[in-house]
């Protein structure tokens, strides 16, 4: 037997089995093709619109008494007495709070026996036809007397607060024993009968107001209702000692007929100082300014150019444009 016939047999199923490998026995698995992702857009564009356009004052109006006083002791001294609470009723004339005057009051009752002795004097004078001149002398010493209770009566009283009207405490900033100086806030009392808003704003922005503008409250959700300026007051701690700290307030009355105030209501309110209707509008963030330039940038299509605009009425949120656009534009924002 030949060496050649010996390896055949073994070699060959070395052969088979290589080539095994170059056959795939099946295809191979073919991925799915994914959908292209959307494009994103590169800027933000704002469409030019028309709506009604407002430049107003805005803040927060608060249902206030019309009638509403800081009272103060025209003395100074020590609190003896406080005779009221916050939220309290009290009626006019009562006294709400007193000073420590135990010598004064002592003065002023010695003096009242003092007048009416010589009140006294004098009528047993005139009783018994006394000579004129004594019935003078005795005249002048009466009103002598007079002059002096009076003036400690002033003293006393001045060392007293009383309720300058039927009302409701609403504050009291002392308590007993504290020391008070003359005209130093004690007690703040109001008339809830009849009410306005008030609004406090910036000093800037009460000098723009004038009591001709139209302004209005939000009473609900999207409901606003017409409200009248009355008048704008200063309060100026430096030439009233009674006021806490400087405000700037305007006075609102809201017709009765469209809705009816309460003493707790806090509500938004706005003083309309200029306003546009059906006006070209355009986010505040699609104006550009630059070197005294004032443009905006237009999209049309995927070209791009800057246009010189003149523009209107600004709020913090809106731009009127008067030239430069028309509406339906789209405008690219910063």
């Amino acid at each position: 037997m030949s060496l050649k016939s010996l390896l055949l047999p073994s070699v060959l199923p070395i052969i088979l089995l290589g080539s095994c490998g170059l056959f795939a026995e099946e295809d191979e698995e073919i991925l799915p093709e994914l959908p292209e992702p959307p494009r994103v857009a590169r800027s933000i564009t704002y469409a030019v619109a028309r709506e009604d356009m407002y430049e107003a004052i805005e803040g927060t109006a608060k249902a206030t008494p019309v009638k509403n006083q800081t009272l103060y002791f025209l003395v100074g001294g020590r609190i003896r007495a406080i005779e009221i609470e916050p939220e309290e009723e009290v009626s006019g004339g009562a006294v709400l709070a007193k000073l420590e005057i135990d010598d004064l009051e002592h003065q002023l009752a010695l003096a009242i026996i003092d007048r009416d002795i010589a009140d006294a004097n004098l009528n047993r004078m005139k009783i018994t036809s006394a000579p004129a001149s004594e019935r003078r002398i005795q005249e002048l010493v009466l009103a002598k007397y007079e002059l002096n209770v009076s003036y400690l009566q002033k003293r006393v009283e001045a060392a007293s607060i009383r309720a300058p009207f039927d009302g409701i405490i609403q504050r009291v900033q002392a308590k007993v024993s504290d020391r008070i100086k003359e005209y130093e806030p004690v007690i703040e009392i109001s008339d809830p009968t009849t009410l306005e808003m008030q609004m406090n704003v910036s000093e800037n922005e009460f000098y723009e107001i004038r009591p001709t503008m139209y302004a209005e409250v939000m009473v609900d959700a999207d409901t606003w209702v017409p409200a009248h300026i009355i008048q704008t007051t200063h309060l100026n701690p430096r030439q009233d000692a009674t006021v806490r700290r400087e405000e700037y307030i305007v006075h609102l009355q809201v017709d009765e007929t469209q809705y009816t105030l309460t003493t707790h209501d806090r509500m938004p309110g706005r003083i309309v100082l200029s306003k546009q209707i059906g006006a070209l509008v355009i986010p505040a963030a699609g104006l550009r300014e630059f070197n005294g330039r004032t443009y905006v940038r237009v999209l049309e299509g995927e070209a791009r150019r800057e246009v010189d605009v003149k523009v209107g009425l600004r709020t913090d949120t809106k731009i009127e444009i008067i030239e430069g656009l028309d509406e339906g534009e789209l405008v690219i924002g910063k």
